[in-house]
């Protein structure tokens, strides 16, 4: 404060008044911009203005949220990322997906099986979107597969002449009239295309006396897997194929408690916790008593070491899950904790540390 105040010299403040001096400003140009991101948008960005970002619908952001204007009129590094979303692993209603990732990256394709008897009416694949979802939304395979009624031959009649429906993995058999003898395969398939296998068995004559029964009327013959069966009275006498016997699972169990299964009958089983097989967890009994796949086995899932680039310290916890940490002057790009699954891979990508030139005050 100044008081005014009278002398011999007159009047006059008892202090010096102060002056005011300009300030230089310091500003910042306009923040930069950020792919599939925004900041906050103002008139001025003056020393210390701080910008926060944000990502679109569908992306999520990766690095520091925040950038600041700095005394020397510069923003504030490394800016921030906005990261596509990826996809969870989606169920498949009849079937089953190829291999065995556990998410999927935004653009990735997906391919996918149809369970035995089961299909879909467009391609066998999705895509994932920006945001985590599947296009098509829904995967499943809801057509139950069909054969036509099956070819008749010459001279000859098959055992599906009472049945009404062929779903896919019938098999059919085939025999020829008395004097007739059988060429080929004495069955044949219905196909997941819903077509009958090929070629077809041929009824041949005029090679021989007729093959007749030794007994009375209403008996059959005795034959072994592989012979020819002959046609009488109207009816076709078929060999009946050899069963399989109940399987081993190596660390696995099967479904059910069935101790033989027929020709053409399928089995399904279970892995144990920790274990799983690359294909479909079921085989078929084939006639002759064996199955395909011929052994059946899970195998035990194992992770790597889940190291990173070295610039940065591993936290091992329980569940097989691994923690990561940057060191001071890096910053963790990806997700801080993944986790072992089943199969042996990791539940996310191994995130790195990288290095920033100038960190944020």
């Amino acid at each position: 404060s100044a008081q005014c105040v009278a002398s011999e010299n007159g009047v006059h403040w008892d202090v010096s008044l102060p002056t005011c001096k300009g300030q230089l400003t310091v500003l910042c140009g306009e923040p930069p911009a950020v792919a599939n991101g925004s900041g906050q948008s103002m008139d001025r960005f003056t020393q210390g203005a701080i910008v926060y970002y944000g990502c679109k619908d569908g992306f999520a952001l990766v690095g520091n949220i925040s950038i600041n204007c700095s005394e020397a009129g510069q923003w504030s590094r490394p800016l921030p990322l906005c990261k596509a979303i990826g996809c969870e692993r989606p169920e498949v209603r009849n079937g089953k997906v190829h291999k065995h990732p556990s998410t999927y990256e935004a653009g990735e394709i997906l391919r996918f099986d149809c369970d035995a008897g089961h299909a879909t009416d467009g391609a066998q694949e999705a895509r994932c979107q920006p945001g985590g979802t599947w296009d098509p939304p829904v995967l499943a395979c809801e057509r139950e597969v069909m054969c036509p009624r099956p070819p008749n031959i010459a001279n000859g009649l098959h055992s599906g002449q009472s049945m009404d429906r062929f779903p896919q993995g019938t098999t059919v058999y085939y025999g020829c009239k008395d004097g007739f003898a059988l060429v080929g395969n004495i069955s044949i398939n219905c196909s997941e295309a819903g077509q009958w296998s090929r070629p077809l068995p041929r009824c041949q004559g005029g090679s021989g006396h007729p093959q007749r029964c030794l007994q009375e009327e209403g008996r059959g013959l005795s034959v072994q897997d592989g012979a020819q069966a002959p046609m009488y009275k109207g009816h076709i006498h078929v060999p009946a194929a050899i069963g399989c016997e109940r399987p081993e699972v190596r660390n696995g169990k099967v479904h059910g408690y069935e101790s033989t299964y027929e020709a053409g009958e399928i089995l399904r089983f279970d892995c144990d916790a920790g274990h799983a097989t690359e294909g479909p967890q079921r085989a078929q009994c084939q006639p002759g008593g064996s199955w395909d796949p011929p052994v059946l086995a899970c195998e035990r899932g194992e992770c790597g070491n889940g190291q990173h680039d070295g610039h940065g310290k591993t936290f091992f916890t329980t569940g097989m899950s691994v923690m990561y940490s940057c060191d001071p002057g890096y910053y963790l790009v990806g997700n801080a904790q993944v986790v072992c699954k089943t199969l042996g891979n990791w539940s996310q990508p191994m995130p790195r540390c990288e290095g920033a030139s100038v960190w944020p005050p």
